[in-house]
């Protein structure tokens, strides 16, 4: 966690506190922190409800240790970082992940829910607009080939201390660059395997989730056109052509990328 201090973000010595979340890169995913800030641009440019994130060369992160790994030639030196949605006005705001909803210990967050558990959780306890929020964060993420939309990537906060609101997007990344044969962390209408997401997936997934399936697959198909729409110009924004390639090959093989 990292405080901005003008245009310089600062890691505290303590590593906790700041308003900022900054992600170094690392040898093993290669180019992770572009494929995030790309993919959370992305989800930004088709309304997606994203923090501030941006990339920042790494040598204008203060107060990092001293003794970080080398990175490989061909890394870049650069971090994502993204603007913290617990925190406002310098106090904090209640959030909840789903694993905590489930009261599960960290290492559950892949088990014994589904997507439409979300859903039905969202449907419960939050606004109407937070359900067609949610179901268009999960087309996207099936669609650029997010394979870790777990039960910790998904939570709600509480602005006013109360009620409850689907939180901020956030941790979007297309694994599918590091991982071709990956599935979905958690099941959608029973499927695991994204070359068997289209709209029977997406229906019952709203059946078992108690939502509106016809405005579950109107939602899915504007969020699906806005994103073709959308994608030859931004790819020319994207410097890893492997990630390019990644996202293509993926758009290729799920069905409601083609409406079906």
């Amino acid at each position: 966690s990292a405080s901005m201090v003008g245009r310089r973000l600062t890691i505290p010595v303590d590593g906790v506190g700041g308003s900022w979340i900054v992600k170094l890169p690392t040898n093993a995913w290669p180019r992770l922190p572009e494929n995030e800030h790309a993919m959370m641009t992305l989800a930004a440019q088709l309304g997606l409800d994203v923090p501030p994130v941006e990339l920042r060369e790494i040598d204008t992160i203060g107060g990092l240790p001293d003794d970080l790994p080398a990175l490989r030639d061909d890394e870049p030196r650069v971090v994502y970082a993204i603007a913290r949605f617990d925190r406002g006005g310098g106090a904090r705001i209640h959030a909840e992940d789903f694993n905590q909803i489930a009261d599960q210990q960290p290492a559950e967050k892949y088990e014994n829910k589904a997507s439409h558990w979300i859903a039905n959780v969202v449907a419960t306890i939050c606004p109407e607009g937070d359900v067609d929020e949610l179901v268009r964060r999960l087309v996207f993420g099936v669609c650029i080939g997010n394979n870790d939309m777990h039960l910790k990537n998904w939570a709600v906060v509480y602005p006013d201390g109360r009620n409850a609101r689907l939180a901020p997007v956030y941790d979007y990344v297309c694994t599918r660059r590091y991982f071709p044969t990956g599935t979905l962390a958690l099941t959608i209408g029973e499927e695991r395997r994204f070359e068997r997401i289209g709209e029977e997936a997406l229906r019952q997934f709203a059946r078992r989730a108690e939502i509106s399936v016809n405005k579950t697959l109107a939602v899915a198909r504007e969020l699906v056109a806005a994103l073709r729409e959308r994608w030859p110009a931004f790819k020319e924004t994207i410097a890893d052509a492997a990630l390019v390639a990644a996202l293509e090959r993926h758009f290729a093989e799920v069905p409601l990328m083609k409406g079906r």
